[in-house]
């Protein structure tokens, strides 16, 4: 769906410590949390992300937590 460029060395150095960081945390539980801490990852990667469009990204993963939210509201009326 997307495609992802390569990062430039620094970016790349960062991503991949961030990424042995979360390895050993694996989570499986809601998935709205897990949504939220991979938007905050998008956001504070972004900067980094040169030549990419990481701002569809963010968009999506925005949308797909509002979208969550809202059918778990209307699911807690009903």
């Amino acid at each position: 769906m997307f495609q992802r460029q390569v990062y430039s060395a620094p970016a790349r150095k960062a991503e991949e410590a961030n990424r042995r960081q979360q390895i050993d945390t694996p989570t499986r539980g809601d998935i709205l949390t897990d949504l939220e801490s991979w938007l905050a990852q998008l956001v504070a990667d972004a900067p980094h992300r040169h030549g990419e469009l990481p701002e569809i990204e963010i968009d999506y993963v925005r949308r797909a937590i509002e979208e969550i939210e809202r059918l778990r509201t209307e699911a807690k009326a009903s």
